[in-house]
């Protein structure tokens, strides 16, 4: 006969199909965890944070009980995930199984859910009080603008323009011709779980470089942040000097590519801005805040710049409230020296920030 716990045990690895995703993947998202919260994670709790991280990146948030851990009794499950989320290492979902809650890792929040539930509101033969209404607009804006205050904005959506040393090299790059019109040479290359870069290389020796970090974007006005994008930029010229065996192909240190285009982002986290808000409005008793921006975007094009409100989902900051500036150059193109400067005198932080 066999085991009740075997049984449940068997029971809790069948749950994720055939999506199961390697242990060493989950590994490494915990590994992740630790090196953001600056603890270790061991024991017990590693166990069920690596078996919660195999659920999610198979697009699954688990229940406690869909964490089947042989030994491990629901009581003690509950707990280490009460203490893992009292950590910031566990999030939950918006939405429930049935009564039961849902979790995520905290560097895992993108989380594809349902269509927003619609509002619940019981008619009313009320008069519109349009003086209410702007009241309680202007608290948002006050809310928002205080919080981008205490914010760095980060980037995303880099273009830059680059040079071969010798245009010749052309020749020796094994990728791809999408159009036999530019004969461009294309290359997509996956830097990080939530990175990746595109590379375009043209025949007179100029290179298109596309670095997509929507989900997780470069903040260069902390020296952490900075030390983030050098490692990036070090990755996709390995990757790009790998083709021809090494050497100094491509001009120019980092900080002085060349910049065609690039986003600039404030990431406000919905759960803070209402938090925030409710600070500031005094709530009727059953009253409540809540922030919906369903379904699009407010969008403002001036000249070469484009301005975009939106609402998305961020892997490290859960759904937040994305204000984007996307600023388009001509020439002469600016470094990214340039442009840290720039925002630095903007935001008020210049070097110091940078120590």
């Amino acid at each position: 006969m066999i085991n009740k716990r075997v049984l449940a045990f068997l029971k809790g690895r069948s749950s994720l199909d055939d999506e199961s995703h390697s242990t060493k993947e989950a590994r490494a998202l915990v590994d992740e965890l630790e090196t953001i919260s600056g603890k270790k994670i061991t024991g017990n709790m590693r166990l069920v944070l690596e078996k919660m991280g195999e659920f999610n990146l198979a697009k699954k948030y688990p229940t406690i009980k869909d964490i089947v851990i042989l030994g491990l009794r629901y009581e003690n499950k509950k707990k280490l995930i009460a203490r893992a989320k009292g950590r910031d290492l566990v999030v939950t979902h918006p939405r429930r199984k049935g009564h039961a809650i849902r979790y995520a890792l905290s560097n895992m929040q993108d989380f594809e859910t349902e269509a927003d539930v619609p509002y619940d509101v019981k008619p009313s033969n009320e008069t519109i009080n349009v003086n209410e209404i702007l009241k309680i607009s202007k608290f948002y804006m006050d809310a928002v603008g205080e919080m981008l205050d205490h914010k760095f904005i980060e980037f995303h959506h880099i273009v830059i323009a680059i040079e071969l040393n010798f245009k010749d090299d052309y020749q020796y790059f094994n990728w791809s011709i999408p159009s036999q019109k530019n004969k461009a040479k294309v290359s997509n290359y996956t830097l990080t779980r939530y990175r990746g870069v595109l590379l375009t290389l043209y025949p007179n020796g100029r290179m298109i470089m596309t670095i997509r970090s929507s989900k997780h974007p470069f903040n260069l006005f902390t020296h952490d942040g900075l030390m983030d994008f050098y490692v990036t930029c070090g990755q996709i010229v390995e990757h790009f000097c790998r083709n021809i065996g090494g050497g100094e192909l491509l001009s120019a240190d980092p900080m002085e590519w060349k910049v065609l285009q690039i986003d600039g982002a404030y990431d406000i986290p919905i759960k803070e801005l209402e938090r925030a808000v409710v600070e500031k409005i005094p709530i009727r008793k059953g009253g409540g805040i809540s922030f919906k921006f369903p379904g699009g975007y407010l969008r403002v094009k001036h000249l070469n710049q484009l301005y975009q409100i939106y609402q998305k989902r961020l892997p490290y900051k859960g759904k937040c409230l994305r204000m984007e500036n996307r600023l388009s150059f001509k020439q002469p193109y600016p470094s990214f020296k340039d442009i840290e400067y720039n925002y630095s005198d903007r935001n008020g932080n210049g070097e110091e920030s940078r120590k």
